[in-house]
């Protein structure tokens, strides 16, 4: 759905948009036709708290009176220093959680696992969050996308970017001192990278991803083995690129399950789209599966 001819008494709704096109992040929330946020005092309702509406009017949530409002623009400014420093290239921005969150994502580069000529590319990604309802923080997370298979998952390894600024007064601080962690993505990627070639390196057999599956679905009920079942096919699929021959065949297995088969269902808060997408990224789960791989003394 375009957010330019959304009517404006719905508030914005979940969907990405595509902001290639833009060179900072005030372009950015000028395509997506953002303003300002407002925080009114309930001093008449319920002392000590306030109420956040969106740029719409729309309500978001009754927060406590040392909630601090960041605006959209302040929220994200400092994804425009890293980008200065990195050189990745805005991708997509939207809205999550009914407007009550926004995220902004980059692409920074490629790696290639294996042999070049092969063509196993996955792209890096840099995705910076934030609320307007003080479910989150501020914060900046690692994604990888892998494009043979369309798998997306979070990062794996020990080590993140130390950007996370809570909703306070000290979070402006926080944000401005933002461009001095890109170093810190660099070091990471190549750390996730290494450990991408180091999977491919090592082979296993189908007996290797019985265990693996054992340890990430423990339990001995239908839907765990149907769910180990659905995981197994996947570790020789080549339309997805696995070839039942290496870890990372094992590793791909399971996000090509969470990102193509795993069944997302309507909440209370997001439809079954919204769930999905966020499942796909969901870090928790390729962390699992990685920790499943050396649990299993496979790698």
């Amino acid at each position: 759905m375009n957010i330019v001819a959304q009517n404006l008494t719905e508030g914005r709704t979940f969907g990405m948009h595509d902001v290639s096109e833009c060179g900072n992040v005030n372009e950015i929330l000028d395509l997506l036709q953002l303003g300002d946020y407002s925080q009114e005092p309930l001093d008449h309702v319920c002392e000590g708290y306030s109420l956040i509406k969106d740029d719409y009017g729309k309500p978001l949530s009754i927060v406590s009176d040392t909630y601090d409002l960041l605006q959209p623009l302040e929220c994200f400014s400092f994804m425009d220093a890293i980008k200065s420093n990195l050189g990745f290239e805005y991708k997509n921005a939207g809205f999550t959680h009914g407007g009550r969150r926004m995220m902004i994502v980059a692409e920074y580069g490629e790696s290639c696992v294996g042999d070049p000529k092969v063509g196993d590319v996955v792209k890096k990604r840099v995705v910076a969050r934030t609320s307007f309802d003080g479910t989150i923080s501020t914060n900046i997370k690692m994604e990888l996308y892998r494009l043979w298979c369309k798998n997306g998952c979070g990062n794996w390894i020990t080590g993140d970017i130390n950007i996370r600024a809570r909703h306070s007064k000290n979070q402006r601080n926080i944000l401005n001192d933002a461009i001095d962690q890109a170093t810190g993505v660099k070091n990471v990627f190549m750390n996730l990278h290494n450990d991408m070639q180091v999977m491919n390196n090592t082979k296993v057999t189908e007996l290797d991803m019985n265990r693996v599956a054992d340890i990430i679905f423990p339990n001995d009920t239908t839907r765990a083995d149907t769910i180990k079942r659905l995981v197994k096919q996947e570790f020789h699929n080549e339309e997805r690129g696995t070839f039942g021959k290496s870890a990372w065949d094992i590793f791909n297995a399971f996000t090509s399950y969470q990102n193509h088969i795993k069944v997302a269902r309507d909440g209370k808060k997001a439809d079954k789209r919204e769930n999905h997408f966020h499942s796909a990224y969901d870090p928790r789960f390729a962390k699992n599966v990685r920790k499943a791989l050396s649990q299993a003394m496979i790698c």
